[in-house]
């Protein structure tokens, strides 16, 4: 008997829901955007790829649901949209993700046209990315900005 006490005082602190019942709570993966890397452009649109890299800091498994996105210049949005794919991040690594985005060329035009005119535009990324984990949803906002000349 002792050694099934010894066992379950020993594997406790590693069970993910034991975490729960004390009041630790899953730490937020962290999301950089690595590149972005032009597909196709024509006369109805710019592909491009935003290729992410997903850090799982857990010591259990998150499955990456969706990902909704906006990206403006010149404060004018550019593209925006909802990519979803579900995939599997193994606890404490970090993966990678390509995410399709279609720029729509008319505001992206209007831009170009601002940012040639000005000599300088500010870029703006903003993103809700949600992830599932055996305690429940993480949800993580993420922004980023670069000023260009």
């Amino acid at each position: 008997m002792k050694a099934f006490y010894l066992c379950l005082f020993l594997m406790l602190p590693q069970c993910v829901f034991f975490k729960a019942l004390v009041g630790i709570q899953p730490r937020k993966p962290e999301v950089e955007l690595l590149k972005l890397q032009v597909k196709r452009a024509d006369l109805k649109g710019v592909d491009v790829v935003a290729q992410l890299a997903i850090k799982n800091p857990n010591d259990f498994q998150l499955r990456f649901s969706d990902v909704k996105y906006q990206l403006s210049f010149h404060d004018k949005v550019v593209a925006e949209g909802v990519y979803q794919e579900e995939l599997l991040i193994k606890e404490l690594t970090t993966t990678t993700l390509d995410v399709p985005i279609h720029l729509n060329t008319m505001e992206a035009a209007q831009s170009l046209f601002q940012f040639f005119q000005d000599r300088k535009g500010l870029a703006k990324w903003t993103a809700d990315a949600n992830f599932i984990s055996p305690l429940g949803k993480i949800a993580i906002h993420l922004s980023d900005e670069k000023e260009l000349h």
